[in-house]
């Protein structure tokens, strides 16, 4: 988590949050249809489903890793 001040905010301060699921902001006149039909003045960003179905999660892989290496040891350790 960072705080930027984008030149096109002046000196307001935006607060841009990381995370590994990529979402993407839709074109204005998408978001301007959506609060429009929905009454409501925010939206949010969108997750495309090829993003989360191709994230890498290191912390899960090495995990599966461990596993995989104790479970072949105990099936070598009872053979």
């Amino acid at each position: 988590m960072r705080t930027d001040s984008p030149a096109e905010f002046g000196e307001l301060p935006v607060t841009v949050i990381a995370s590994a699921v990529k979402t993407e902001r839709p074109a204005d006149d998408v978001i301007l249809e959506s609060t429009d039909l929905s009454g409501v003045s925010v939206f949010e960003e969108v997750v495309r489903v090829t993003n989360v179905a191709a994230m890498v999660d290191p912390r899960k892989e090495r995990l599966l890793e461990v596993v995989k290496r104790e479970t072949e040891e105990e099936d070598v350790g009872s053979g």
